[in-house]
Formats: C-alpha cells, sequence, structure tokens
C-alpha cells in the first residue's frame, strides 16, 4: 500500500474539515448562526446599545493606540541606553516594571466609561 501524495493528502484533510464544520453548524439554530455571522450582538432589545458599542470600541482602541505609542517610546530611549551600557540592569528592569504598570493603569482607565444616555426626541403635535 502506498500514501497518498500531498495534494490527496490535502484533499483529505480539507474534506475532513468541511465535514466537521458542517456538523457544527447544523447543530445550530437560525439565531446562533445570525449570531455568529454579526458584527454586533444585542443582548437586550435597545437599538442604543450599538451607538454604546461603536463608542466602548473607539475608546478601546484609542487606549490600544496610547499604549503602543508608550511602549515603542520606552523601547526607543531604553534599548539604545543598555546597548551603550549606560543603563544599569536594575533600573532597566524597574522602568520595565513602571512600563507595564502604566500600560494597565492606563488600560483600566476605560472602566471609567459610562454610557451616554441618549435623549428620546420630542415630537411636536
Amino acid at each position: 500500500r502506498t500514501l497518498p501524495c500531498t495534494q490527496e493528502l490535502h484533499i483529505y484533510v480539507c474534506l475532513a474539515i468541511l465535514e466537521t464544520c458542517n456538523e457544527e453548524l447544523m447543530e445550530l439554530d437560525d439565531a446562533e448562526v445570525a449570531m455568529h455571522a454579526a458584527d454586533i450582538t444585542l443582548m437586550r432589545p435597545d437599538p442604543a446599545l450599538v451607538a454604546q458599542t461603536i463608542d466602548i470600541s473607539r475608546r478601546t482602541y484609542n487606549k490600544i493606540k496610547q499604549n503602543l505609542f508608550w511602549a515603542f517610546v520606552y523601547n526607543a530611549v531604553g534599548i539604545p541606553l543598555a546597548a551603550m551600557g549606560l543603563l544599569n540592569p536594575v533600573v532597566a528592569g524597574a522602568a520595565m516594571a513602571l512600563s507595564s504598570v502604566s500600560v494597565v493603569s492606563n488600560a483600566l482607565l476605560l472602566t471609567r466609561w459610562k454610557p451616554k444616555l441618549l435623549k428620546p426626541e420630542t415630537v411636536e403635535l
């Protein structure tokens, strides 16, 4: 008996993966399939949650950019100093720990986020 060539083996693996996916999708009902396919899934019937979700996601993305900026600054300053031997290893370790604490502290500022309450529009009759 000979081993299948690489292309045949690849086809067998792909078919096995498709069969597994098909079985998993058959177990889901329509609502679950929609939830998995959606960008945003609301758990309560309140359309204002979409705006709140977009707001917190933008704030989260901005925090990620801030943290990446400060990590880059730390590395841009610390690595050359360490390479030249101008940075004591104890100070470098303390700076690294302080950098991690500042990143976590900056990210924790997101816990202060409160959803904006939308005022209902008044309609004059």
